[in-house]
């Protein structure tokens, strides 16, 4: 209802008319879907340690990745030929 009194047009392509014409198509495409609907709340998809322990994760390997960095740098600067004064 909300939809037709904000004027908007309500099912334009008609198919909920799809749904009453194959009563069967529409069984099916509800129980396709039934496993992913939850009325009462999203459902989860990670529980809250695994999500903690996965930031931490991303947090040590940053860390290790930054330390590399400083480490590729120094390494560089040992390499750098001498400079020739002329």
């Amino acid at each position: 209802m909300v939809e037709f009194w904000a004027g908007h047009d309500i099912d334009p392509n008609q198919y909920r008319d799809l749904y009453n014409l194959q009563p069967k198509f529409a069984a099916d495409q509800y129980n396709l879907a039934e496993p992913y609907l939850n009325i009462l709340s999203a459902p989860q998809t990670a529980d809250a340690e695994e999500v903690k322990g996965l930031r931490d994760q991303v947090q040590e390997q940053g860390e290790v990745i930054q330390e590399l960095r400083v480490a590729f740098r120094m390494i560089q600067n040992q390499l750098k030929p001498p400079e020739v004064k002329q």
